[in-house]
């Protein structure tokens, strides 16, 4: 079993090289699902939905988590501009805006860092895209380059030093430590011997 999923994320991992050096064949070749099923097999989507969850909670009225904020939110830590006061939605439909946002939240990842990186970075690294964005998140300029180096311990003292982690302490805590080599050297030890 291991072997034939190592087969599947090399030829992805190939596909993906091949795709990525012509711009005109990218996104005919590449549909959106292939990339989709790529992620899920490099991030366990089910493990992270079940920490967002946590998280953000679910809430089927817009609200603004503090005052400040330019705009709204509602269901599972959606925000933006299409939320609006007063707004209620269904929990069906707060579910799929998640998915939605999930997404958008790992292709922030690929942007950013890329996906060459144990899963429990990704997963920790999309934590951070889903709460803060695309924008806010590119500010992390230093912790951004310390993952590219692959220097994660450093990235997760790093991602510490920041008013994300001073304002959301615990959160913050838990996604660092998925940064952790120690962590990462255990869970690869567990997953060959498992």
């Amino acid at each position: 079993m291991h072997i034939i999923l190592l087969v599947v994320v090399v030829f992805l991992l190939m596909l993906g090289l091949w795709v990525g050096s012509d711009p005109l064949l990218q996104e005919k070749v590449v549909p959106e699902k292939l990339i989709k099923i790529y992620w899920e097999r490099k991030v366990d989507r089910e493990r992270l939905k079940k920490e967002l969850r946590h998280d953000e909670g679910l809430r089927l009225q817009a609200y603004k988590p503090d005052a400040t904020e330019k705009h709204f939110t509602i269901g599972v830590g959606h925000y933006g501009p299409d939320v609006t006061q007063g707004m209620k939605i269904t929990e069906a439909k707060a579910l799929e805006l998640f998915e939605k946002d999930i997404d958008t939240a790992l292709q922030d990842v690929k942007a950013l860092i890329g996906m060459d990186h144990p899963p429990q970075v990704l997963e920790g690294f999309a934590n951070m895209a889903f709460q803060l964005g695309r924008t806010k998140l590119r500010k992390f300029t230093e912790t951004i380059k310390l993952i590219k180096a692959k220097k994660y311990d450093a990235a997760s003292i790093e991602m510490l030093d920041s008013n994300w982690a001073k304002q959301t302490e615990e959160r913050a805590n838990r996604v660092a430590k998925k940064f952790k080599v120690k962590n990462i050297k255990e869970k690869f030890r567990k997953a060959s011997n498992g």
